[in-house]
């Protein structure tokens, strides 16, 4: 019956791309089928334990929804390095410029300044525009090819930047300081905006956990709600119906919260 599960499940997810350019979004993917593939496991796990389907689909859901909020900070505190070190690099390049070094050498010393937490993506984009550049090729190349892959939009605005310097003679020291700046003023907002959601997302949390507080104070005034929820039949579709609701508001609201933030 397990396996029967875990197939089903790995039918739902669509198979990675194997073209080059798709690389990211094939990571997305495999992130998404861990994700799923785990609250189908232990919805099963528990399903073979207790014997309630019930509980299992509560269990998996509850499962998904973990999963999913630590994927989301993950994702979140990785966009955050990736905006540091670019903006880190973006100072090193543009004082080079103006210190009158090539942009080839530029662009090397900006990546040797990448600090040691700049995520793997932005860091890899960024030495293939420096090595395009030491070979004497454009380098935004490396930075507008398949921009949906980009794993931050500042890259391809970057891209843009270095473009408009290559074919139309612009000055790229002044394009990077611009966009030095607008980077900076972007961080700043976020991390503002940021700290004055923190009281909407603690809020959103407690009122998932309301539903468990109800359940304890029906438990103190002597109800049985636990029997009740993990009996089957009207009980067991209740509890499945609360958890996906209070798993699926508080998901809302970190989604709703992520893009104010932004």
């Amino acid at each position: 019956m397990l396996s029967f599960l875990l197939l089903a499940a790995a039918l739902l997810v669509p198979a990675p791309s194997i073209a080059g350019r798709l690389a990211s979004a094939t990571r997305r993917v495999h992130a998404s089928s861990v994700v799923i593939l785990g609250a189908v496991f232990c919805g099963s796990l528990v399903f073979y334990s207790v014997g309630r389907i019930s509980i299992a689909i509560a269990a998996a859901i509850i499962a998904w929804c973990v999963s999913w909020y630590a994927k989301d900070i993950l994702a979140a505190r990785a966009e955050r390095r990736g905006r540091d070190g670019l903006a880190a690099y973006l100072g090193v390049v543009t004082a080079d410029l103006r210190a009158g070094a090539t942009l080839a050498g530029a662009l090397a010393r900006g990546v040797e300044s990448l600090p040691a937490t700049t995520p793997r993506e932005v860091s890899a984009a960024l030495e293939s525009t420096a090595t395009l550049a030491a070979r004497g090729a454009p380098p935004h190349m490396a930075l507008t090819d398949a921009e949906g892959d980009k794993p931050l939009p500042e890259l391809s605005r970057l891209g843009h930047l270095l473009e408009l310097s290559t074919y139309h003679g612009n000055a790229v020291a002044s394009l990077l300081d611009q966009a030095q700046s607008r980077l900076d003023a972007s961080r700043r907002h976020q991390q503002s905006t940021s700290a004055s959601l923190q009281g909407p997302q603690a809020t959103a949390t407690v009122l998932a956990c309301l539903p468990i507080a109800g359940i304890a104070m029906g438990g103190a005034m002597g109800a049985n709600s636990l029997g009740f929820l993990f009996g089957g039949g009207l009980g067991g579709l209740l509890l499945v119906v609360g958890v996906a609701l209070a798993c699926g508001g508080f998901a809302w609201s970190r989604v709703i919260i992520r893009k104010a933030a932004a």
